[in-house]
């Protein structure tokens, strides 16, 4: 697990108990985490492994949308420990983009305000799309130049020749791509590079 900068900073604002964001692969455990829960709890979460009985990232992991969660009435140790910590109620969040997931899971005294779920599921999103548009910006010249070929329409067989390698030497570079930003499809990789372009291009003209 690695630990990200820069979480929205409206979220710590609404879940008065703190929060954790993470973005990556829930099942595999190949996630990226931003939080602002006290250390203890943080340390105890990660060294029981509780990623994987947390009820939060289960609700998180049935769709892309913004419900409130209640602690359950069981006694099990992560039960226990989260009502010693005070975390009984809050938010979850969820976006997927292409085979990457985003769920933020917010622990706050009030869930009954529409704006607040509006505001956090729209903060989460941006969030999640930034993280994959940090990766792509860390790709080679190379791997940018192919995934612009792309971009353009052209066919595999077509970026093949212009590289000088065999189709399926471009179907792996694709696939390092892929996982390097975190995502299964090759269309949402061009969408990713395309907003990075654009931002390169708004930064570079002061606008």
């Amino acid at each position: 697990m690695l630990f990200l900068e820069g979480a929205p900073e409206p979220l710590g604002n609404i879940a008065d108990k703190g929060f954790a964001i993470g973005v990556g692969n829930f099942l595999t455990g190949e996630i990226e985490v931003a939080s602002n829960y006290a250390n203890d709890w943080q340390q105890l979460y990660n060294e029981k492994n509780w990623a994987f009985v947390d009820p939060v990232i289960r609700m998180g992991l049935q769709g892309s949308d913004i419900q409130p969660w209640q602690l359950g009435p069981d006694h099990s140790e992560f039960t226990t420990a989260a009502n010693d910590f005070g975390l009984q109620s809050g938010w979850v969040a969820s976006s997927f983009i292409g085979g990457s997931r985003c769920i933020a899971g917010l622990s706050a005294t009030n869930t009954s305000n529409a704006t607040h779920a509006k505001e956090i599921l729209g903060l989460v999103r941006k969030y999640h799309l930034q993280q994959l548009v940090n990766k792509a910006r860390s790709l080679s010249a190379g791997q940018l130049d192919l995934v612009n070929l792309f971009a353009m329409g052209l066919r595999t067989k077509e970026v093949a020749a212009t590289f000088g390698v065999s189709i399926d030497a471009i179907k792996q570079r694709k696939l390092t791509i892929q996982r390097h930003i975190g995502v299964t499809n090759f269309l949402v990789v061009v969408n990713v590079c395309t907003r990075v372009d654009v931002e390169n291009h708004l930064i570079n003209h002061g606008h």
